[in-house]
């Protein structure tokens, strides 16, 4: 594969989960706008979303701590980080992150960004483990598919009312858009 766009494809005929090239965008213009120095990313799949964020990464103002739960899917994102010669600042780990321990051993003490799309059904546990680790003020946790997957998520809308702690659903194509929570 030679490009990001080639992955993508290869992605999507495969059926393995990735972001939409409207998340892409959106993305791309968020970390260019934000410049965060510290990303972590839950959900790697294939490696296409934490590749798009350290082709962005060329003045190397941050570093990426992304992580995948299935062993085979951890090693498409080692092999795609290989062919794109992606290694400053990009780091895969093979770990459960709805567990604590296993999360703890490889985030950041400080994170200004992190980027959700694992299970939907975990993405209140992914959010509230990540919470103790953000930045204070200017950090943002975004969730991938809260439109399509809305019953999943539930639980995470209702723990994001309840604490009081900021946050917007993005619509971007017609069954899909991202969570921005504003820290």
């Amino acid at each position: 594969m030679q490009s990001l766009d080639q992955l993508y494809t290869y992605c999507r005929q495969c059926d393995i989960p990735c972001m939409s090239h409207a998340t892409r965008v959106w993305l791309e213009d968020f970390l260019l706008q934000h410049k965060p120095k510290n990303i972590v990313e839950i959900g790697a799949a294939a490696g296409y979303s934490s590749l798009v964020m350290a082709s962005l990464a060329q003045s190397r103002w941050w570093t990426i701590v992304s992580s995948e739960i299935s062993r085979p899917q951890y090693k498409k994102c080692l092999f795609h980080q290989k062919a794109f010669h992606q290694y400053h600042g990009l780091q895969y780990y093979h770990i459960d992150a709805t567990q604590s321990h296993q999360l703890q051993k490889i985030i950041p003490d400080s994170v200004s960004f992190a980027f959700v799309d694992g299970m939907k059904a975990d993405y209140i546990t992914f959010v509230q483990q990540l919470l103790p680790y953000m930045s204070v003020g200017n950090s943002y946790i975004v969730c991938d598919d809260v439109i399509q997957y809305h019953n999943k998520i539930q639980p995470l809308y209702e723990y994001l009312s309840k604490m009081q702690i900021q946050y917007q659903t993005i619509p971007l194509d017609d069954d899909d858009g991202l969570l921005l929570i504003s820290l």
